[in-house]
């Protein structure tokens, strides 16, 4: 109590009361994250993103790490649709877009017999395609080989070669490994694809079923497309449309477009393949000469 009565109290409580007031900071710049005149503190402070940039130049798509032609791809390169003035919508109809993931991806016999045609380096004695593998097919040209080298680019593409004849030799493999109803084979770096005839050839005599304890072979089965009683239905048809390049449709000398009876009975011989494999039946009458149930 004596030190509050001294002359030095007096004199530290009057210096107190005689400074001027200032008014403290809107915000502590230590441990107070809030911008000037914001009222709470963010949750998430906000995070310096970098943009994304194309590293392929125009007419090339980054495609599993690769800068790739777009019209390989069978498309055309795109036009500049996005930003300002431009509507980002995907405008393809459903079964558009279905086809174009198709046809990109080589899980399918679509995308990985396409995605094949660039490795074909010829045909064997009977006719049939055959395939190697070529590091520098697809490869980006000029100045892009050092992304191309960046992106693992030799190795994704040698994956997806790979990939598209697993996928291929897959459609039947629950045969084991003498298949006699693959659709083609695999000998060192050669891959060799059957052409129609050739597989009708080596499946004619393979045995799929019993009817009636008589043994009923492909042969058997692909005959009774033309003596069934689906054959004999009468209907007025039309002309064949030769979707995207399918090779169930020929042209004669004449020019009056048809189907392709031999790639035909060889579409159907692989169907009855499939189903025998993924299923154990082949889904397929003699009786009717046709299909049973989906295939």
């Amino acid at each position: 109590m004596a030190f509050l009565q001294s002359q030095q109290a007096q004199k530290i409580i009057s210096e107190y009361l005689d400074k001027p007031y200032s008014t403290p900071p809107a915000i502590n710049p230590i441990f107070d994250l809030r911008e000037p005149g914001q009222e709470f503190p963010p949750l998430n402070p906000p995070v310096q993103t970098d943009p994304v940039v194309d590293p392929c130049p125009p007419g090339y798509q980054l495609i599993d790490g690769i800068c790739q032609p777009i019209d390989q791809f069978g498309g055309a390169m795109p036009e500049n649709t996005v930003g300002e003035g431009f509507d980002d919508s995907d405008d393809r109809t459903e079964s558009e877009k279905l086809f174009d993931d198709m046809k990109s991806s080589t899980d399918n016999m679509f995308g990985a017999t396409r995605f094949l045609d660039k490795y074909q380096i010829g045909e064997d004695e009977f006719g049939n395609p055959i395939f190697s593998f070529d590091e520098k097919v697809g490869r980006p040209p000029l100045g892009l080989g050092l992304i191309d080298m960046l992106f693992d680019g030799a190795a994704n593409r040698e994956k997806k070669y790979n990939q598209a004849i697993e996928t291929i030799l897959g459609q039947t493999s629950n045969f084991g490994q003498n298949n006699p109803l693959a659709f083609g084979k695999q000998s060192g770096d050669i891959f060799t694809m059957y052409n129609p005839q050739q597989y009708l050839d080596q499946t004619k005599d393979v045995v799929l079923q019993q009817t009636n304890k008589q043994p009923v072979t492909m042969g058997d089965m692909i005959g009774s497309l033309n003596t069934g009683t689906a054959s004999q239905v009468q209907s007025q048809g039309t002309e064949p449309v030769d979707i995207r390049g399918s090779s169930l449709v020929i042209e004669d000398d004449g020019g009056v477009r048809r189907r392709d009876d031999t790639a035909y009975q060889s579409a159907v011989a692989k169907n009855i393949a499939r189903n025998v494999s993924n299923t154990g039946s082949s889904g397929f009458s003699t009786t009717l000469g046709g299909f049973t149930r989906g295939r």
